[in-house]
C-alpha cells in the first residue's frame, strides 16, 4: 500500500473506478519490467492515440511537481499527478484507460502503457507502505458481487482514503473531504470477509487483503540513483564490435544537467560539414551544439529560456538540423507542436514559426530544400516547400496500423537523394521505405514483432541511409546500433549489444544518430546524458 499527499481535493470518481470483476482469473502482469526508466514524456510516447491530449497533461502535472517533497524524482511524482488528473470528459482521463487496460483478458494490450507502467510502479514503491484499515465508497450496486467468503482479485489501480469520510463525498451524499489518497497496487487480492445492509441502499463490505500464492504483478526494480558526474572524455576506448568509441560530451548526472558542458535527455543530432555537433537537447528545452575538438562547453543556440511557446523558447525538442544555404537551424519544437527556425548567427535571441499545429517529431531535408516532417497524431510524413503551409503526405496518412500503407508513430526520417522517405516505424518496430508517389510503404528493417534477434528492432530511432543504401539506425531498446544492407533479411549489430549500461562500449536508450563526412558514427545516449562518437573501421 502506498501512499503519498498530491496537494489537491481527490476525485471521487477514482474512489468509485471499481470495475466489474472477471469472468474468469486473468494472467499476471508482468513485460513492463524488461523496459528501461525513461522521462515521463518519453513514457507517454505510445499513448497519444489512446489517451487524448496526454502530452498537454504531462506539461501541466510536471510544471506542478517541481522539487517534489516526498523524496521523489519530477518525473515519478508526476507520473503519480497524471494518474489523478481528472479530464472534463471523465472516459478520456488516463486513470479510466489504464485501468480498464489492466482488466482486460488481451495482456497484449498493456504494451502500450509498459513505460508508464515502469515509471509509476517505480515511483510507488518508492513511497512507504503502511499496513491499515482504508475505505471505498462507491454509489452503485456492486455488493450483490461481494458475497461473504468470496476471494476475488483488483486487477486496476485502486484509489482508497484513511477515514470513512470519503463516503461523505459529492459524489454519494453532497459533501466534500480533503485528505490523502492511498493508491492501492494492480492485482491485488481480496477475501470478503463480511456484509452489513445499513439501510438506505447503504451496503458495508469488509475485506482482508491475502498474499497470493504467487506473484500476479511483476515487482519492479529499484535502480540505483546515486549521481557520479562524468565530463569530457576525448580519448579513444578499447575496440567496440569493430568500432572505435570517443565520448565527447557527457554527463550521467540523474538530477537535472544544465549546464553547458551537460545534456539532459538528449534526443536528435545533426553534425555539420566542420564537424560541429548540434544537439536537440530535449530535457533543458533547448539546441546546444559542440565545435570539433571542444568537448568541455558546448554553446547554446536556441532555447534555454523556460519550457513554454514564447519565441525565444522551446518546449521538448526532439530533432534539429541545418539549412546550409540560409545558416538556420530547422528545429521540432515538440511539445508546442510546431516546427520552427532560428539563425545561427552570434546574438540571436528568438526564432520564427514555420509549420504549426502539428505533432511532430522527426525531420528530414532534401537536396532541394523541401521540408518532411513526421506527424505522430496523423500518423503520417509531410512534405512541405520551405517557408510554406501547404503540404503533401509521402508517407502513412491511412490511418495509424501496420498495414504496409500505414504507420504507427513515425518518429525520425531520412531522405535520400532519390526522395525516397525512410521512416523509423515507432509502434510497428520497423523501418518503412516509402518511393515517390508510392502509396504503401517497403519494410527494410525489423517489422518481425519485438526482440532483440538480429531480424528484430525495438522501438527504433533516428536513422542515416549511405550512398550504397545500406541503413543504419538507433535501435533504442535493445541498446545498440544496427546496420541493415540493401535487401538484407537480417541487420548486424555495429556497436551497443553488450548490455544496458553506462560503460564505454554500452548504451542506455540510444536515440539521435548521424554521420560526419569523414563517416564517424555519432549517437546520443539517452539516459547516459551523453553523445558519443565511434571511428568505423
Amino acid at each position: 500500500m502506498a501512499s503519498s499527499s498530491f496537494h489537491e481535493k481527490p476525485s471521487a470518481l477514482r474512489f468509485t473506478d471499481v470495475g466489474e470483476l472477471p469472468k474468469r482469473m486473468l494472467a499476471p502482469i508482468e513485460g513492463y519490467d524488461t523496459v528501461p526508466l525513461v522521462s515521463l514524456e518519453e513514457a507517454v510516447k505510445p499513448l497519444v492515440d489512446i489517451v487524448p491530449n496526454v502530452e498537454r497533461n504531462v506539461y501541466v502535472v510536471k510544471e506542478n511537481c517541481q522539487d517534489p517533497e516526498d523524496g521523489l524524482t519530477t518525473d515519478e511524482s508526476a507520473s503519480i499527478m497524471l494518474y489523478t488528473y481528472e479530464s472534463i470528459l471523465h472516459e478520456n482521463s488516463l486513470y479510466v484507460k489504464l485501468n480498464d487496460t489492466l482488466r482486460s483478458e488481451q495482456r497484449k494490450h498493456l504494451v502500450p502503457w509498459f513505460l508508464y507502467l515502469r515509471l509509476i510502479l517505480t515511483a510507488l514503491t518508492r513511497l512507504p507502505s503502511k499496513r491499515r484499515s482504508i475505505f471505498r465508497g462507491v454509489k452503485k450496486e456492486v455488493w450483490l458481487d461481494y458475497a461473504e467468503g468470496k476471494v476475488f482479485i483488483w486487477w486496476g489501480f485502486s484509489s482508497c482514503a484513511s477515514t470513512i469520510g470519503v463516503l461523505e463525498n459529492e459524489h454519494f451524499f453532497g459533501k466534500t473531504v480533503n485528505e490523502d489518497e492511498i493508491l492501492l497496487l494492480p492485482a491485488r487480492q481480496f477475501e470478503v470477509k463480511s456484509c452489513l445492509n445499513s439501510g438506505h441502499g447503504l451496503h458495508i463490505v469488509q475485506l482482508k487483503e491475502l498474499k497470493s500464492k504467487f506473484d500476479l504483478l511483476q515487482p519492479v526494480s529499484i535502480p540505483n540513483l546515486t549521481v557520479q558526474s562524468k565530463i569530457s572524455s576525448q580519448g579513444k576506448s578499447p575496440p567496440i564490435s569493430g568500432a572505435m568509441g570517443a565520448q565527447f560530451a557527457a554527463t550521467q548526472a540523474k538530477s537535472k544537467c544544465d549546464a553547458t558542458n551537460q545534456l539532459y535527455w538528449s534526443h536528435g543530432l545533426f553534425v555539420d560539414d566542420d564537424q560541429t555537433v548540434v544537439v536537440a537537447d530535449f530535457g533543458n528545452d533547448r539546441i546546444i551544439q559542440w565545435k570539433k575538438d571542444d568537448t568541455t562547453n558546448g554553446q547554446v543556440i536556441a532555447g534555454g529560456k523556460g519550457q513554454e511557446n514564447g519565441l525565444n523558447q522551446l518546449n521538448r525538442p526532439t530533432d534539429v538540423l541545418i539549412d546550409k544555404e540560409t545558416d538556420t537551424l530547422i528545429i521540432c519544437d515538440r511539445q508546442n507542436q510546431r516546427v520552427v527556425r532560428w539563425p545561427r548567427c552570434s546574438g540571436t535571441t528568438q526564432g520564427e514559426i514555420l509549420i504549426g499545429n502539428i505533432a511532430c517529431y522527426g525531420l528530414a531535408m532534401d537536396e532541394q530544400r523541401y521540408l518532411y516532417v513526421s506527424d505522430t497524431k496523423k500518423h503520417e510524413v509531410r512534405l512541405y516547400q520551405l517557408g510554406g503551409k501547404n503540404y503533401t503526405v509521402v508517407a502513412g496518412g491511412n490511418g495509424q496500423g501496420d498495414g504496409l500503407n500505414q504507420l504507427n508513430f513515425p518518429a525520425y526520417l531520412f531522405v535520400d537523394r532519390q526522395q525516397n522517405v525512410y521512416v523509423s516505424d515507432w509502434n510497428n518496430h520497423r523501418v518503412m521505405k516509402w518511393t515517390i508517389d508510392a502509396k504503401e510503404g517497403i519494410v527494410v528493417a525489423g517489422g518481425q514483432g519485438v526482440g532483440n534477434a538480429r531480424t528484430q528492432l525495438y522501438y527504433p530511432n533516428e536513422l542515416f541511409v549511405d550512398a550504397l543504401s545500406t541503413l543504419y539506425v538507433a535501435d533504442s531498446w535493445n541498446h545498440r546500433v544496427m546496420r541493415w544492407t540493401q535487401g538484407a533479411k537480417k541487420g548486424t549489430v555495429m556497436v551497443g549489444e553488450n548490455g544496458r549500461g553506462e560503460g564505454a562500449n554500452q548504451f542506455d536508450i540510444p536515440i539521435g544518430l548521424s554521420f560526419d563526412r569523414y563517416f564517424n558514427l555519432y549517437v546520443t545516449d539517452y539516459n547516459n546524458n551523453r553523445v558519443k562518437r565511434f571511428s568505423i573501421e
